[in-house]
């Protein structure tokens, strides 16, 4: 009997629930995307703005983790579409700079 051996990284790592929370405590809403595999980012995060939906795609990693090659070309294709973090406060960062982009913007109008 053959095995089947997954060429996709479609395991949760360990930090996956501290980010989760650290995004839905931001005020955005999460998809977690893990297991789509082929070098596609483990999360979708968004949130709306004045009506306009933004989404943010995260590759979680641990802090030593590296990218899979696919992990790679898809950063590689999407010319870094996906932001890599490694931490709560890697996500709270990111998060609360777009937070800020749109309020700026939203008060210039």
């Amino acid at each position: 009997m053959a095995t089947i051996v997954s060429i996709h990284a479609k395991r949760k790592d360990l930090n996956t629930n501290d980010i989760e929370q650290a995004v839905v405590e931001a005020g955005w809403g999460y998809i977690d995307v893990h297991d789509y595999g082929k070098g596609f980012p483990d999360c979708v995060v968004y949130k709306t703005f004045k009506g306009l939906p933004v989404c943010v795609l995260i590759e979680i990693k641990s802090a030593t983790g590296r990218l899979t090659t696919a992990e790679k070309r898809f950063q590689e294709q999407t010319n870094n579409l996906g932001y890599i973090c490694r931490t709560a406060d890697d996500v709270k960062d990111l998060l609360a700079k777009y937070d800020k982009k749109f309020e700026e913007k939203r008060r210039a109008k």
